[in-house]
């Protein structure tokens, strides 16, 4: 068994050790996760106060970036609703800089956090999955959040219907962009098949890029979900829920293994005598893992980017 990085402080440290181990040491440390955890109460305050600073400062450098990082995970694990409105406020920053504080974590467990952390304000989550100077995948997420909680009951089913309704007429968004694949998602996942019209109209007048629509699982995803509402098995694959075990997927996220994962130049091999060329998206899906080898369905990995 790997030795905890932290130190042991032992049950009546305060929680400031706790929450610097979490946030600054080089390796996780599962004991200052679960300590902030079970002392949210207290660390709570901490992490927030980081989030504010970068809500409404930027950060400065790449481990104020990390640090959050962690932190946000936590949040939202705790599903603190405290955290919504600086959380979106930090959504609304440069997208660069969400790139460079979340990576990948953008289109994997940022719908996670969001669910985690949701206030009740379902206007508020619209208006920013609206806003078109916000990064095109922070929206798809925030998307798949607002899609997740409808299917929960803590969106109004009937205001979100009416969001998907605005959406698809296409002011919302602006044709191609990777947050039309969000709106398919959740109109299959919610059922609604009186909006499949509206999502064949969109792909006639190419508001939806055609890697997006596939129409066989398109269809396969709408029946279940009408077949059975509380059937949930559709929604991990699109990146929706909430986060179930902070320590793993923050081990997941080391820093040990923090490198840019993006379809290596080598993939794709030079033409020779011997050997020709070979595309690596031939025959790729928007389901398939990606042919960079991270692990990933296409459609989240590589093909997002």
């Amino acid at each position: 068994m790997t030795k905890d990085p932290a130190v042991d402080w032992g049950p009546d440290a305060s929680i400031e050790y706790h929450v610097l181990d979490l946030v600054l040491l080089p390796n996780i440390s599962e004991r200052a996760i679960r300590t902030c955890m079970n002392r949210y109460s207290e660390a709570g305050p901490h992490l927030r106060m980081a989030l504010e600073q970068w809500a409404d400062q930027g950060g400065e450098s790449d481990e104020s970036a990390v640090a959050l990082f962690r932190g946000l995970h936590v949040i939202g694990a705790m599903r603190d609703s405290q955290a919504c409105a600086p959380l979106l406020r930090l959504l609304g920053r440069p997208a660069k800089e969400i790139e460079w504080l979340l990576g990948d974590a953008v289109t994997e467990t940022l719908p996670k956090i969001v669910a985690g952390v949701f206030d009740g304000n379902a206007a508020a989550l619209f208006n920013a999955i609206a806003d078109q100077d916000r990064d095109e995948l922070v929206r798809d997420s925030l998307f798949r959040a607002a899609t997740f909680l409808t299917w929960e009951g803590r969106i109004d089913r009937v205001v979100m219907i009416d969001f998907l309704r605005r959406f698809g007429s296409g002011d919302l968004s602006v044709d191609g962009e990777f947050v039309w694949h969000a709106w398919v998602d959740a109109i299959s996942v919610l059922g609604l098949r009186d909006l499949r019209p509206l999502v064949i109209e969109a792909l006639e007048k190419g508001r939806i890029d055609e890697f997006i629509y596939e129409r066989e699982p398109f269809e396969e995803i709408l029946q279940r979900a009408e077949r059975d509402p509380s059937d949930t098995t559709h929604f991990y694959g699109m990146g929706m829920g909430y986060i179930d075990d902070v320590v793993s997927l923050l081990q997941d996220y080391s820093v040990d293994d923090d490198e840019e994962i993006g379809i290596d130049d080598s993939a794709i091999d030079e033409p020779t005598n011997q050997q020709p060329a070979i595309n690596p998206w031939r025959n790729v899906g928007r389901n398939d893992p990606c042919p960079c080898g991270s692990g990933k369905k296409a459609k989240r990995c590589c093909l997002a980017a």
